[in-house]
């Protein structure tokens, strides 16, 4: 429109000399068929780079669901195949489990071994259960540490009715045999503690 509008004013202002109009008309349509050309051109280039951009993408994305559908269908099948002979199922672990599961296929017979790795590997777990397993080690040495105090009670009843070197002798056992569960029951516990506060 502005080369029109240019036309237009050149035809007015130039009416006596007919031959500097036709040159000027002549120009500026050139100049309107240029510009039309390098704008039809550039809108063609963007199409194509646009159509070019979408199918890319659009096979990418398809490639993208195909292989995320097959990785977890492939995930699912082997947690299916893994578990222990118990029920314990692996996917109780997360994430961390199914990535290694993708990584190597573990036969059924290795799954103690992963069991033993995802202890090991996991730090805040290996410590609790250290200190549960101490726990337990010192509720049973009590137990037994009860036990034994109620054998010695009665043993000095039974031992009121034996003679004197029976009974010394009798003592003398039971006072090494409290000396060696009081020493193991304390090893056991700060080993176990030594042990949790380690990883």
């Amino acid at each position: 429109m502005f080369a029109a509008a240019l036309e237009s004013l050149f035809a007015l202002f130039c009416g006596p000399s007919e031959f500097l109009a036709a040159e000027v008309a002549a120009a500026l349509r050139a100049l309107r068929v240029a510009r039309y050309n390098s704008f039809s051109s550039s809108s063609s280039s963007s199409s194509s780079s646009s159509s070019s951009s979408f199918s890319l993408s659009s096979s990418s994305s398809s490639s993208s669901s195909s292989y995320s559908s097959s990785s977890s269908s492939s995930s699912s099948f082997l947690l299916q195949h893994t578990s222990f002979s118990t029920g314990f199922d692996l996917s109780l672990f997360g994430n961390n489990a199914i990535c290694r599961l993708r990584s190597r296929l573990i036969p059924r017979d290795h799954i103690s071994s992963l069991f033993l790795e995802i202890i090991i590997s996991n730090t805040n777990l290996s410590i609790y259960l250290s200190i549960y397993l101490s726990i337990y080690l010192s509720k049973f040495v009590l137990i037994y540490h009860n036990l034994f105090y109620l054998s010695i009670y009665l043993s000095v009843v039974i031992c009121s009715f034996l003679p004197q070197l029976v009974r010394i002798s009798i003592y003398l056992s039971q006072f090494v045999s409290l000396f060696i569960i009081e020493l193991s029951a304390n090893l056991l516990f700060t080993l176990s503690i030594i042990t949790a506060f380690c990883h």
